[in-house]
């Protein structure tokens, strides 16, 4: 089932909705639904996964994080 959502744009930004949506042939209301349901579940992945490292980056770091550097030495 298919949802309505309004939302406000710049002139700017409508402007340059309006020449993409014409250069592809198709009204802009299709050519930003297209937009988002492309990239949508891609910013939903890469925020989950910025959560995830706040979340546990001290703790992996203190598991896998490098040697200490007096074992580096050569």
């Amino acid at each position: 089932m298919a949802k309505e959502i309004q939302v406000e744009l710049s002139d700017e930004t409508a402007a340059a909705v309006q020449r993409a949506a014409e250069a592809e042939h198709v009204d802009p209301a299709t050519y930003i639904g297209t937009m988002i349901e492309a990239n949508v579940h891609r910013g939903l992945f890469l925020s989950g996964a910025q959560a995830c490292i706040e979340e546990h980056a001290e703790g992996f770091a203190r598991r896998f994080g490098p040697a200490p550097a007096a074992s580096q030495a050569a």
